[in-house]
Formats: C-alpha cells, structure tokens, sequence
C-alpha cells in the first residue's frame, strides 16, 4: 500500500508526512460523514458570530480532513469567493449552511473540502482587491471528471439554488493545481 500524506495543520504537526506514491482513494461513505474528536471539539468551543438581525449562528465545521497527497500529482481545485446579501435572512444563511454539509458529506467525488473567512494581516497587498470577498469555499478533486460529478450531482444543484439566492457577488474559478512549485510551469510557455 502506498503512504500518503498527512495534512500538516491536521494537528499532529506533520509528522505523518510522507511522500505519496499513489493519489487516494474515493472516500466512503463512513468517511464522508466521520468526525474526529477534535472536530467535536472544536464545534463546542469555536467563536460563533451573530447575523446582522443579532441572532446567534453556531460555529459549524466543515473540514473534511483525510490525507492528502504531496509532490506534482495534479488535482482540481474548485475556488469559491463570495460575499453574502446584507439583507440575507438568518433562515437563508442557515440553509446554505445545511446545503453544503449535506452536498460535503453526499457528494463522493469531493476529495477535500475547506470554507471559512477571510483573515486580514495588515498587508499591502490587501489593498490591492477590489471587491472584498470575506468568505472562501475551496473543494478539490481528483481530476475534471470528479469535478464534473460534483456539479452535476443533485447536493450540487441544491447547494447552488441556495448559494445564488444568498450572494451579492462572487468569483469563481477552477484550477489544475500541484502540491509543488511545477505547478507553475505554464507561465513560462505565456507570450
């Protein structure tokens, strides 16, 4: 059997990492729907944050950890910026926030999955956006016809009734990506 990767943040600082030989597996269902008990954890103890009507929104989590691969096998990466409606309903808010555990955990061809906010350094290159995007979906997979799947699986289209009724704008993209910098060997063909 092939050794993978562990996720460095995946709280055992790394030292699981090993060079993978093999890209992994499909998960199961099991696997979808598993949570660590540092995941419990953390549900329990996460800031949550207050709508704009001040009710309380608990803190989810939707990290899929599992192991992922390191070195130059390509993946796709679909990357989500978005910002929300003021006027989104707390409702509004809450079902999108269902759509996409339940599109996380029915959806087999999502090999990793990461959401969250935007996080300001004090930088300049802050400066530079133009629209200001707080919020970030990032799902990968193992190639084109797994992100295929995904889009075209009934989770996804629920996901996208919700997401599209609740956004003011967005930027989306997807990419072939790799875990080195070989990644960017593409600009080097540009004119």
């Amino acid at each position: 059997m092939a050794a993978q990767a562990m996720d460095p943040r995946a709280g055992d600082g790394g030292a699981q990492a090993t060079a993978a030989t093999a890209r992994p597996q499909p998960r199961t269902k099991t696997e979808r729907g598993a949570r660590t008990n540092s995941t419990a954890a953390r549900e329990t103890t996460d800031s949550s944050t207050t709508g704009s009507s001040g009710a309380w929104i608990p803190a989810a989590s939707f990290s899929t950890p599992r192991p992922v691969s390191e070195g130059p096998a390509p993946l796709i990466a679909h990357v989500v910026l978005f910002r929300l409606r003021p006027e989104a309903s707390i409702e509004d808010r809450r079902a999108l926030i269902d759509a996409l555990a339940t599109a996380l955990s029915d959806i087999p061809a999502i090999r990793r999955a990461r959401v969250g906010q935007r996080v300001r350094v004090g930088r300049s290159y802050e400066a530079l956006t133009r629209i200001d995007f707080p919020y970030a979906a990032v799902l990968e997979f193992e190639n084109v016809d797994g992100l295929r799947a995904y889009l075209d699986h009934p989770a996804h289209e629920a996901i996208a009734a919700r997401f599209f009724g609740a956004i003011a704008d967005t930027l989306i993209y997807d990419f072939e990506v790799t875990g080195d910098a070989e990644g960017l060997r593409g600009i080097l063909s540009e004119t």
